[in-house]
């Protein structure tokens, strides 16, 4: 992150440093998103009373993240300034409490 971070502050007007840091978020967010899945899936490596909200908002929080990157991401090809201030949008989930954001999302 800090090559692409550094990028973004340099270049902030440019379409190619928001693609890359985006990018490079995108990434580590399916990473991150991956290793909850394994680790929460059937068990495996958590404990077994683990709140179903809990696990379902995680989820739901790195999933927001990476749709929003990309959303982002075609953006920035037409207005740049939108696309710097979603990165605000990446908060909200975060600032939510867990039964708020599972009331929110719909799915039990």
């Amino acid at each position: 992150m800090p090559f692409s971070t550094s990028l973004l502050a340099d270049y902030r007007e440019q379409e190619i440093s928001i693609l890359v840091y985006r990018g490079n978020s995108i990434i580590i967010g399916s990473l991150l998103y991956i290793q909850w899945w394994y680790v929460t899936r059937n068990h495996k490596l958590v404990d077994e009373n683990l709140d179903p909200i809990t696990k379902g908002t995680s989820s739901r929080r790195l999933l927001f993240g990476i749709i929003v990157y990309m959303i982002a991401i075609g953006i920035s090809f037409v207005y740049i300034h939108l696309s710097v201030f979603l990165f605000a949008l990446i908060l909200i989930p975060g600032l939510m409490p867990n039964k708020v954001m599972h009331r929110m999302t719909f799915v039990r």
